[in-house]
């Protein structure tokens, strides 16, 4: 029983991949520039949510996307990837962020990597338009969790149907909802966490919508 509850799609995934590609765990940790005990943990069963940082540079040796060993593609996307069918993504740096450029690249930790059709077809967004944050705080609480990597469309920057984006007060970074209050006529921003030290922000103060929030990755012990 304890061996097939390790058997996780992560697991399963990273197995088949290493088979196909016929290198070890020691190998691939290597060319990867990750530690070994990263890769055995993960094939042990002991890593329930690994470092996706170094699991997308793993992904990048097997030639298949972060996405798909994280289970968020189909199998069918095990073949080999050509070069050109990964699309690097760049990830944002929210602490240093500045007027007028809000998505400001965070420089020290490199891209990660997606298959181009998966963002196209599932995601429904040009690659190009696409930047990686992780949620820094549980100010989205339930519905996003500190730590939790977001997909954000930039090119998706209005709307008020209550969906999540990412806005920029001159100041910081922040995860909020955008929506109409049916009482007052106009937009404003809220927290999903009713407890967050931040207040939500009015719309209408200036702010910088950044984009969207289009797909989340949690990994689930």
């Amino acid at each position: 029983m304890a061996g097939a509850q390790k058997q996780t799609p992560l697991v399963r995934r990273l197995h088949a991949e290493m088979e196909r590609c016929q290198i070890n765990a020691r190998e691939l940790a290597a060319q990867a520039d990750v530690g070994a005990s990263f890769i055995y943990d993960i094939l042990r069963g002991k890593s329930a949510n690994p470092t996706t940082g170094k699991l997308s540079k793993v992904a990048q040796v097997l030639g298949v996307s972060l996405t798909y060993l994280l289970d968020a593609e189909p199998e069918t996307y095990a073949a080999p990837l050509p070069a050109d069918d990964l699309v690097a993504i760049t990830i944002i740096d929210h602490e240093s962020s500045s007027a007028p450029d809000a998505l400001v690249p965070d420089i020290s930790t490199p891209p990660y990597y997606f298959h181009k059709q998966w963002l196209q077809q599932q995601i429904s967004s040009s690659p190009e338009s696409l930047r990686l944050l992780f949620m820094h705080d549980n100010s989205m609480e339930p519905t996003l969790s500190q730590g939790d990597m977001m997909l954000i469309d930039t090119n998706l920057t209005s709307g008020d149907d209550g969906a999540i984006f990412v806005i920029f007060d001159n100041f910081n970074l922040l995860v909020r909802r955008i929506s109409l209050d049916q009482n007052e006529g106009h937009t404003v921003i809220t927290a999903d966490n009713k407890a967050s030290p931040l207040p939500p922000p009015n719309i209408e103060d200036n702010l910088e919508i950044a984009g969207k929030v289009v797909w989340l990755s949690r990994q689930i012990a």
